[in-house]
């Protein structure tokens, strides 16, 4: 069985992964495809097909100055590996392993395909008005998805609520397009900063079975201000005239609801269950009146139809 050359396998390697043609790799060593293509193998060297206009000599590895343009370009300049590789006519595999070799972290696919601008750190502060707020908001009324490495934040509202939703694209200093679909009004916008930050709230993509408040913020009047925006009902009783405050989402919501309104009133209220979906249901003037002066007094961000709906519920049934 033939000896297999470590040193000379490491060469091949490192000639490979710097953009060397075979060719010349197959000259410089004086071995077949067989035996470079047994060699990369061996290595777990992915195969990757040379490109039009890569330099073809053997004083192809990478120098100091190559190295540093490239990292200049991918970090401050924000280009592709893709291309980079052809600005310096070099191999995408030379520019990655680069890149890895000088400790530079990869962008995920949704900050590498992103074009509009973005405020990443806008949930870092949980005791922030806003931040508790859309949180709260997007656990009733948005979307989280994942798919590999993208992370997607999704909001849609109806057209009526267009203002809501550029409050939110305010919010999160964007520049992305409000898209109107049918009778919704969306903005969408990838991060894996964002959607990791809202899995501490306790957002889930399964929001609608799963979502359920972190424990620092269970009992935050922001926060349940945005939820109930978003999947709350403020409505009279048509037989009495009373108001009626109801929330609908998963076991877990309802559940914390039901414990913020217990920190307020300081009592139980029960859990309606139908089908998969949970509500909670608050009725009676004082009740009602108390949780949404508790919900809506003094703040400065809300759903504008339902803060009016609220205040008129205070400013006339007062108790």
């Amino acid at each position: 069985m033939r000896k297999i050359d470590i040193e000379k396998d490491k060469l091949i390697v490192i000639d490979y992964l710097s953009g060397i043609s075979l060719n010349l790799i197959k000259n410089k060593y004086n071995c077949s495809n067989k035996v470079i293509s047994s060699c990369l193998k061996r290595n777990k060297v992915k195969r990757y097909r040379n490109q039009k206009g890569f330099k073809k000599n053997n004083k192809n590895r990478l120098t100091p100055e190559e190295e540093k343009k490239i990292i200049y370009l991918y970090k401050d300049e924000k280009i592709s590996s893709i291309e980079i590789a052809k600005k310096i006519k070099r191999s995408k595999f030379a520019v990655l392993t680069c890149l890895k070799r000088n400790g530079c972290k990869r962008r995920t696919t949704s900050e590498a395909c992103r074009k509009c601008e973005l405020d990443e750190t806008i949930f870092d502060n949980k005791m922030e008005e806003k931040a508790l707020y859309w949180a709260g908001f997007l656990m009733a009324d948005g979307n989280l998805f994942r798919k590999r490495e993208n992370y997607t934040i999704k909001l849609g509202l109806s057209k009526k609520d267009r203002e809501h939703v550029s409050k939110f694209k305010k919010f999160l200093g964007s520049s992305h397009a409000l898209v109107e679909y049918k009778n919704l009004i969306q903005i969408t916008v990838a991060s894996k900063i964002i959607y990791e930050k809202l899995l501490d709230y306790g957002l889930t993509p399964n929001k609608s079975l799963t979502a359920k408040a972190s424990s620092d913020v269970i009992l935050n009047r922001h926060f349940w201000r945005g939820v109930i925006d978003g999947d709350g009902s403020i409505f009279f009783d048509k037989r009495n005239n009373n108001p009626h405050l109801t929330l609908c989402g998963s076991k877990f919501m309802i559940d914390d609801f039901i414990k913020y309104v217990k920190n307020v009133l300081n009592k139980d209220i029960k859990r309606y269950k139908h089908k998969n979906i949970f509500s909670a249901t608050l009725n009676g003037v004082k009740d009602v009146s108390n949780i949404l002066r508790d919900i809506y007094k003094d703040s400065n961000i809300f759903l504008n139809r339902k803060q009016i709906l609220a205040m008129s519920i205070l400013k006339e049934r007062l108790v």
